[in-house]
């Protein structure tokens, strides 16, 4: 059974607009999914309901690649499962070094996991969006390009690491999306923040020079 959430039916919406939406055996909806239905006056049509099922009007196809057949089909998912790799790979190295670092990196791989087999994520999204102030993409462009003439400082490689995995992840979303989802613009944001707060104690510990 797959639960469709919010941002896959907003994906759907955008690319071609649908008055009506069905759900079968295989197919549930997510509290957010069915708020936004509801809020645009969407039809939703249970074909377990033989009264429903005879009153079901054309439902838009274009609709259903998004959450699917292209959007989670073995292809499409194999560069985001080699990304996971890359987080678990960048968790370790930080297991014996800075224990919180690991726990958020193993976090959001764990969250990018579920969002690619179409689980729901919205309790971590609101944890990102308790964050106040916005993340400031530019600074973290400034610091990068000062790392070649730190290469010899403690803990350099792992800030590589983190800049790796952050400019890998909007590499993707990029690549993957017309629109970008929200869902994937908060994970972004939340590795960005890690990366702006490991690079904030590295210069605080003299491991990184302004």
């Amino acid at each position: 059974m797959k639960f469709l959430t919010e941002d896959d039916l907003r994906m759907a919406y955008q690319d071609s607009p649908f008055d009506s939406f069905a759900i079968d055996q295989t197919r549930r909806l997510t509290p957010g999914a069915r708020s936004f239905l509801s809020d645009r006056n969407i039809k939703l049509i249970d074909e377990r309901d033989p009264h429903q099922l005879k009153q079901k009007r054309a439902i838009v196809t274009k609709s259903e690649p998004s959450f699917s057949k292209e959007s989670r089909s073995w292809k499409w998912s194999l560069p985001w499962h080699s990304y996971r790799c890359r987080l678990l790979k960048v968790a370790c190295h930080f297991r014996h070094k800075e224990g919180f670092v690991a726990e958020e990196i193993a976090s959001i791989e764990r969250c990018l996991a579920t969002w690619i087999e179409g689980g729901d994520i919205s309790c971590f999204l609101t944890t990102c969006q308790d964050q106040e102030a916005t993340l400031d993409k530019s600074a973290l462009l400034a610091n990068l390009s000062s790392l070649g003439l730190l290469l010899p400082k403690a803990r350099v490689e792992g800030l590589i690491a983190l800049y790796d995995c952050y400019f890998s992840l909007e590499e993707l979303i990029e690549n993957a999306f017309a629109q970008r989802p929200e869902c994937l613009d908060l994970l972004s944001d939340r590795l960005g923040r890690l990366l702006m707060e490991y690079l904030k104690n590295c210069k605080e510990v003299g491991d990184v020079s302004d």
